[in-house]
């Protein structure tokens, strides 16, 4: 069964903690999926947070900057909260095994209201059976102020209009180690006063 962990302290400690298979009180929030939650103390220190506390599950640091994604509904949620508004600015987010889409139609991540602005490391996982049929920042991000490093596509199908990549559509920021076999990506330049746009008007 699942032991029930309790921490209080009354100032800030540092150290490590392990957790296997427990849930544990005392935080702001649980921690499910290896999300980091801040410990919340209590009696003279209460509402303080500390610094330097390491959390493990099952042997593997949580970060409290981190956020991991471990299947397809992980992942879907994360496309809906950046393109909610959620950027992710000064997160990481870390894909833990290989996703299938199944060649379901994608709405690409992040869009020009609202770009992903955090690190995203697919820890060099493959994302396989991407098709994108998007208006414009097509792609499996859309737009993004940020970095994407160890991602591996594999059969990607993407349309758009004017601007489109198979990882990426728009990008500011660095793209490292990331990589795609196979499949299409297919680009409709868009007209501006009957004139095919350059992208650079």
């Amino acid at each position: 069964g699942k032991a029930a962990i309790q921490m209080h302290t009354e100032a800030n400690i540092s150290g490590t903690l392990d957790i296997t298979e427990s849930t544990a009180t005392g935080f702001d929030g649980s921690i499910n999926g290896g999300l980091w939650n801040e410990l919340i103390n209590s009696g003279s220190n209460k509402g303080q947070k500390t610094e330097n506390f390491v959390i493990t599950i099952n042997g593997e640091v949580c970060d409290r900057n981190a956020i991991y994604i471990n299947n397809l509904a992980d992942f879907n949620k994360f496309r809906d909260d950046v393109n909610a508004g959620n950027d992710y600015a000064g997160k990481t987010v870390y894909l833990k095994n290989d996703i299938d889409l199944s060649n379901a139609t994608w709405t690409p991540i992040g869009n020009l209201s609202n770009p992903f602005k955090g690190t995203f490391n697919g820890d060099n996982h493959i994302i396989s059976n991407l098709k994108v049929n998007h208006a414009e920042m097509s792609g499996l991000f859309g737009y993004i102020v940020g970095d994407i490093k160890n991602v591996r596509l594999s059969n990607v199908t993407v349309k758009g209009n004017f601007i489109a990549g198979a990882l990426v559509g728009k990008v500011y920021g660095t793209i490292d180690n990331c990589h795609v076999d196979g499949g299409s990506v297919t680009s409709i330049p868009r007209l501006v006063n009957n004139m095919y746009d350059d992208a650079n008007n």
